[in-house]
C-alpha cells in the first residue's frame, strides 16, 4: 500500500504496512514495490488516489488499485491504525514545514532559528521601507 497524505498526517495515523508517498517522489518507492503483490493507493480523496495509478503502474509490473474512500474508509470500517513520529523522516518531510516541536531530532536549535528569525523580522520590515505599520 502507498498512502498519499501529509507527512505529519501519516506519522499521526497510516494503515499497517504503507508506506508513505508524495506524487513527485513514487519512483523512490519502486524497489520496495518489486513483486506481482497489487499496489493499492489510499489517499484523502479518490481523486488524488487516481493521479497516482499511472505513475505507479508504470514502476511496478503489478496492478495499481485505489482504496475507495481512502483512509476515511478504513476508519470508517474499524481497521486499526498505525502511528510512527519517526515515518516519514525528519529529513523526508519535504511537503511541509516541521514546526519545531513536530521534529524528532534538533528542536532546540529549530526553536532558537525560529526565534532568531521572529526578533529579526521587526527589523528586516523597518529596513524594507515598503511596509508600512501605524495608527490609524
Amino acid at each position: 500500500m502507498v498512502q498519499l497524505s501529509r507527512s505529519v498526517d501519516f506519522r499521526e495515523a497510516h494503515l499497517p504496512g504503507a508506506l508513505w508517498g508524495v506524487r513527485t517522489r513514487l519512483a523512490g518507492l519502486a524497489p520496495r514495490l518489486a513483486g506481482d503483490r497489487a499496489v493499492v493507493v489510499v489517499a484523502p480523496e479518490d481523486a488524488m488516489a487516481r493521479l497516482a495509478v499511472p505513475g505507479l503502474q508504470a514502476l511496478v509490473p503489478a496492478p495499481v488499485k485505489v482504496l475507495e474512500g481512502g483512509l476515511a474508509a478504513w476508519k470508517a470500517a474499524g481497521l486499526p491504525l498505525r502511528a510512527d513520529r519517526h515515518t516519514p523522516t525528519d529529513a523526508n518531510c519535504i511537503d511541509v514545514y516541521l514546526r519545531p516541536y513536530d521534529r524528532n531530532d534538533g528542536v532546540e536549535a529549530a526553536m532558537r532559528e525560529y526565534l532568531s528569525w521572529e526578533i529579526d523580522l521587526v527589523h528586516e520590515v523597518a529596513r524594507d521601507g515598503d511596509a508600512r505599520f501605524g495608527l490609524a
